[in-house]
């Protein structure tokens, strides 16, 4: 529903029973703070007005340089005096006028109000309360415009951020995140022990060598093998009975298994357009009338099958065979109808996961994923990743307003991913016979993308187990 009941409206705008206790909560302390300000005596205040000054240093610090003399002022133990509302007036005002030369335009009514209130200080002769009323009430003024220039602030940095600046800074959040939360469903110990258990099951179908057999890359070879599976990836999430699933990741994988098993997926239909490539006889460069080759159709009814498309599985398989019929027929040649049968025949041995030629060109294009995963790796360690610039600065050196301070941002380089658009040898895929036609190289390509991404972002959130199998607790990603 769009939009609600009468009623439902009426309500959303009542306080819920968490805002009133808030309120009361927050009422109590304020009157606490009047109250104790209030006594006479010195020692009873400046206990209590310590205590705001350190709720004051914590809002304004990220609004104020290190250097700024509020900040020295909050952060120093008070001096002793006779009157130490006074001398609260004097350095809230202080604040407020610091707080005047950064503010936005509109904030500087509301803190005019507040010099004037500083500036014209109730008499000694009145009662106490009234100048505690007058502190405690400029705090709450102060901590509530600091919020409000936070959020202005945040949205100024992240307005003046490159495109690039801003997704590596949301990149580095998710891979935070992501570690945070995996440690905290599986704990360290079930992520060791899972790392080591898969690693049990280490038993590649083809051969390696060069760079993709260098002990530091046989967790990427382990992941190969798991995507070769026939068995569809997995991530299990802690139980009290664990049970025992084929082809189940550890748990570093958990946000990487959907996009890994899309790849499985295409990696498996990958092996099977170039089984049925091996029983057409189509001449190199001939087309169908439509303009559209035979691969490529075949591919549009394979991925419709990954996608999930309505209607795709029931009659993949048939129309898998037709496709490869009529691409025997692209020649003039006719099929009978013995020959079609056979072929279509054929066709449903080659879908079978152990069928001798299933099984070659599965090999071959697992083989060609690591060689080129294992060469671009070594080709990054003896080159160097370049990464971000040490130090990120944004704004504009032009002219401003005399009563305002220039803000000059510095980027934190601790707040951007480092990994993010760095510089990386490409990705070199060699020939993968049985795989040679122009549009199934193309895809062949696009899917080893894939994984090299997912790869990366595992190496990205997760280098000590990659390296060591043990998760180390002070790794900051």
């Amino acid at each position: 529903m769009l939009s609600g009941s009468p009623k439902e409206s009426k309500d959303a705008g009542k306080p819920t029973l968490r805002d009133k206790v808030e309120d009361l909560v927050h009422k109590a302390f304020w009157d606490e703070a009047i109250e104790s300000l209030s006594n006479p005596e010195p020692s009873c205040q400046l206990p209590r007005i310590k205590s705001l000054y350190e709720d004051l240093l914590i809002a304004l610090t990220p609004l104020l340089p290190p250097q700024n003399p509020v900040i020295t002022t909050l952060s120093s133990p008070l001096p002793p005096t006779s009157s130490p509302l006074d001398s609260a007036i004097m350095h809230l005002r202080e604040v407020v006028t610091s707080l005047r030369k950064r503010c936005a335009p509109v904030q500087d009514e509301e803190l005019d109000d507040l010099l004037r209130s500083l500036d014209e200080p109730p008499p000694r002769s009145s009662r106490p309360i009234s100048l505690a009323t007058l502190v405690v009430d400029t705090v709450k003024s102060i901590l509530r415009i600091s919020d409000i220039m936070k959020e202005q602030l945040s949205q100024f940095v992240l307005g003046s951020m490159t495109e690039q600046q801003l997704q590596s800074t949301i990149s580095k959040q998710a891979k935070t995140k992501e570690r945070k939360d995996i440690l905290d469903i599986w704990k360290s110990w079930r992520i060791e022990f899972s790392w080591l258990t898969w690693f049990e099951n280490y038993q590649l179908s083809f051969q390696v060598d060069g760079a993709a057999a260098e002990s530091q890359l046989k967790w990427v070879m382990r992941l190969v093998q798991a995507l070769g599976s026939s068995t569809p990836i997995c991530c299990q999430l802690p139980t009290r009975e664990p049970q025992s699933i084929e082809n189940s990741l550890p748990p570093i994988f958990f946000f990487s298994t959907p996009a890994l098993l899309e790849i499985q997926n295409y990696l498996q239909a990958l092996v099977i357009a170039a089984s049925l490539r091996t029983l057409t006889r189509v001449p190199q460069g001939v087309q169908a009338s439509d303009a559209t080759s035979f691969m490529e159709r075949l591919w549009i009814l394979l991925k419709a099958e990954i996608v999930e498309e309505p209607g795709s599985g029931d009659t993949k398989l048939v129309h898998l065979a037709d496709e490869v019929v009529r691409a025997r027929q692209v020649d003039g040649a006719i099929l009978s109808a013995e020959e079609e049968t056979r072929l279509r025949a054929a066709v449903a041995r080659t879908l079978n996961h152990n069928d001798p030629v299933f099984v070659l060109l599965q090999k071959r294009i697992l083989k060609a994923l690591a060689d080129a995963l294992g060469h671009q790796r070594s080709e990054s360690r003896q080159t160097g990743a370049h990464t971000a610039p040490a130090r990120m600065q944004t704004g504009q050196h032009g002219k401003h307003a005399e009563k305002r301070a220039r803000i000059t941002i510095v980027l934190d380089p601790k707040e951007f991913d480092a990994a993010y658009g760095a510089e990386t040898p490409q990705l070199v895929i060699g020939r993968v016979q049985g795989f040679e036609d122009e549009y199934l190289r193309k895809v062949v390509e696009e899917v080893f993308v894939k994984v090299d991404e997912c790869v990366r972002w595992v190496e990205g959130v997760w280098p000590d187990v990659l390296q060591a199998g043990v998760v180390d607790r002070e790794f900051v990603v």
